[in-house]
């Protein structure tokens, strides 16, 4: 019929003469320069760095076993410093105090009780490091022989530490601190403190 043919359009006389729409290509973004240069480092879940309070805690552990030592040197006691019961007291007394503080009451009571049979048997850290006996044990007077003892000790030892030979500066080193001791001058009671004190008058006499 030609009144039906004239109706139809030529594309739907001719499918095939339809222009063929060309599938649009994706073309690949390029890469960002501005992390081109950046290394990323992919670790365990649970790796990093060690935390500043970790560290803190590790030292304070480090310094109870100190004090514990210490103790048993100057009491003539064998305490297990690994000992959680005796670990505890001085631990708590180290969130106010220093370790100078906790060896500067050894040295008191150990000066005041370690010729008592009786209270001998006190120098142990139950009863040195409570917090109802600490305090006031810190504020004692150690008696002036007891000090001077006390102090020519740890001057020895810190000589023999550092290792020192010269017997003529030892006995100008220990005069100096005789003079501190007679004159109530403060004194190192720190092994790092003393010597400090040994390099300082060293120092001096050899001017």
């Amino acid at each position: 019929n030609y009144k039906y043919w004239q109706g139809l359009t030529k594309n739907q006389i001719n499918p095939e003469s339809r222009p063929i729409k060309e599938k649009s290509k994706k073309i690949p973004s390029k890469p960002d320069q501005s992390r081109a240069d950046q290394t990323i480092i992919v670790g365990p879940k649970n790796s990093g760095p060690i935390s500043t309070s970790k560290k803190v805690d590790n030292e304070k552990e480090e310094t109870i076993t100190r004090i514990i030592e210490y103790l048993n040197q100057k009491a003539e006691k064998r305490f297990d410093p690994e000992t959680e019961g005796h670990r505890k007291y001085i631990r708590a007394r180290l969130e106010k105090f220093s370790e100078a503080d906790c060896k500067k009451v050894i040295d008191i009571k150990c000066a005041e009780w370690i010729d008592d049979p009786k209270f001998k048997n006190y120098l142990r850290p139950k009863t040195l490091f409570t917090p109802e006996h600490f305090e006031a044990y810190l504020n004692q007077d150690m008696p002036k022989e007891d000090v001077k003892n006390a102090a020519l000790a740890l001057l020895k030892d810190q000589w023999d530490l550092i290792g020192h030979t010269d017997e003529g500066m030892w006995l100008r080193v220990r005069d100096a601190l005789l003079f501190k001791i007679n004159n109530k001058r403060d004194l190192p009671d720190t092994g790092l403190q003393m010597q400090e004190f040994i390099r300082r008058v060293i120092e001096y006499q050899s001017r």
